[in-house]
């Protein structure tokens, strides 16, 4: 199987440890191939105990999403579990699945996380979506580069700058990763959370960045 930078199982468990705010978390690893639920096949009856299992200890409703990425873009419905019975996991799982199957040039996926479903602190509603206050930050090792709001779409949701607090933490999650990353983070009711890791080569800027083609992209980045 593929490796990928991008992948939780790189940088997940490096920042679990270091102190940062991140939103409580189980990993169930992924036995077989994701995708083939979307041909109506079952999925492996251990990730489906896995996830029944997690969610109990994480509580519901829970986030799910890959090691790789999230089906947050298609609504809560591809994303949200709200009961633990084998349907309702499976549903999930297929909008996992989609999101992949949609997806340009990504390996499949590794593992399945499972976790707390955040409270955004505010959101607004565009393009057949809730969208919640989220940053992205460039960094390189612990040096801020370039920060944005993550959805244009939404600009009643951001101040004039990105809050300082995001980018510090950017900046401790950086140093823990080394190299250059894209770090993304979530307004909560909670405070930030920081939800997500990529490539800074492989993630996308605010139009008209400086730093949009900054990093050379790598087979490891895909």
């Amino acid at each position: 199987m593929t490796f990928s930078r991008n992948s939780a199982l790189t940088w997940w468990l490096p920042l679990n440890g270091a102190n940062l705010p991140m939103p409580q978390t189980v990993l169930v690893t992924v036995g077989s191939r994701l995708e083939s639920v979307l041909d109506g096949e079952e999925p492996d009856a251990v990730l489906v105990e896995g996830i029944r299992q997690a969610a109990q200890q994480i509580g519901l409703p829970c986030f799910i999403r890959t090691d790789i990425m999230s089906a947050k873009h298609q609504g809560p419905d591809a994303c949200r579990l709200i009961a633990t019975d084998k349907d309702s996991i499976i549903r999930v799982l297929y909008g996992a699945a989609e999101a992949h199957g949609m997806a340009f040039l990504v390996p499949d996926p590794r593992a399945i996380l499972v976790r707390e479903w955040l409270t955004m602190n505010r959101t607004a509603f565009h393009e057949h979506k809730n969208m919640g206050e989220e940053y992205r930050v460039f960094v390189e090792d612990d040096a801020v580069v370039c920060a944005h709001p993550y959805w244009p779409q939404a600009p009643e949701l951001y101040g004039p700058d990105v809050p300082d607090e995001v980018r510090h933490l950017a900046s401790l999650a950086g140093a823990r990763l080394k190299g250059a990353w894209s770090i993304d983070f979530a307004i909560t009711t909670k405070g930030p959370m920081l939800i997500d890791c990529a490539a800074a080569s492989r993630s996308w800027h605010w139009e008209g960045c400086v730093n949009e083609n900054r990093w050379p992209e790598r087979g490891e980045d895909m």
